[in-house]
């Protein structure tokens, strides 16, 4: 689905932590454990929904503007 799909780390990175003052705490949950998945199935599923924005926002993209698709 996202295959050649360019996109940058650092601003994924940026925009996630932005999130993070709105997660679950860790005193919601039982163990550390059940913390640490929720994190990062929160952060797959983030991750997720930043790759259908990028592609959603490229299929507007024109030829000249800059950005590149592999």
């Amino acid at each position: 689905m996202f295959e050649g799909l360019r996109y940058n780390p650092s601003e994924f990175a940026a925009a996630y932590i932005q999130t993070l003052p709105h997660a679950m705490k860790a005193e919601e949950f039982e163990n550390d454990e059940a913390f640490e998945k929720y994190l990062d199935d929160r952060r797959s599923m983030y991750f997720h929904e930043y790759l259908k924005t990028l592609k959603y926002a490229y299929s507007f993209k024109k030829s000249n503007d800059g950005i590149v698709e592999e």
